[in-house]
């Protein structure tokens, strides 16, 4: 699971990860849920539209066949 660019440095952050991903949540500091995208069987790479979110801690939450993960993104 790669997040790129991490600090954030653009309007947009693409994420790659495994073929059997098959939703991505972003929550905020506080743990509410600020996005999600379903993704395509098959798909290896998602980009999410970050424009309109503050800066911050945030962690994304990977729904897969074995269960869920989390993993950090920073916005400066």
């Amino acid at each position: 699971f790669q997040i790129y660019p991490n600090p954030a440095v653009a309007d947009q952050v693409n994420i790659r990860h495994s073929k059997d991903v098959t939703k991505l949540d972003l929550h905020n500091g506080r743990g509410q849920i600020v996005m999600t995208k379903q993704v395509a069987v098959g798909t290896k790479e998602t980009t999410f539209g970050i424009d309109n979110l503050a800066s911050g801690i945030y962690f994304f939450r990977a729904t897969h066949s074995n269960g869920t993960s989390q993993h950090k993104l920073v916005i400066p």
